[in-house]
């Protein structure tokens, strides 16, 4: 049953219950859980979030329920530049902060 497993945009399979075993003459139901996946967030060298920065969210591995893809591009925020141009979160689930550093304009 865990074959069963599907792809849910936004989301990741993190949990299965009832999905293996033999199946007799009764009903068995097989229980899939599902949680949001995380965000990729834009934060200033206090990690605070600048505002109006994109936040996007991971991508699902088209081929496993239970990923993202790797090497997420990092957003581009105006003024703002980072040393991380992807990411691949440890835990698809939760949020990564990505600091940026406010860019230094000079007159001449």
């Amino acid at each position: 049953v865990t074959s069963d497993a599907k792809v849910v945009t936004g989301y990741v399979l993190v949990n299965t219950t009832d999905t293996t075993g033999t199946f007799d003459e009764s009903d068995k139901t097989a229980v899939f859980t599902y949680k949001k996946v995380g965000k990729i967030i834009p934060v200033d060298e206090n990690n605070t979030p600048i505002p109006g920065a994109d936040t996007p969210t991971y991508e699902n591995d088209p081929d496993d329920p239970t990923k993202v893809t790797p090497n997420e591009p990092t957003p581009t925020v105006p003024g703002y530049s980072t040393d991380v141009p992807n990411v691949t979160p440890e835990d698809p689930t939760k949020d990564t902060p990505v600091v940026y550093t406010q860019n230094k304009y000079g007159l001449t």
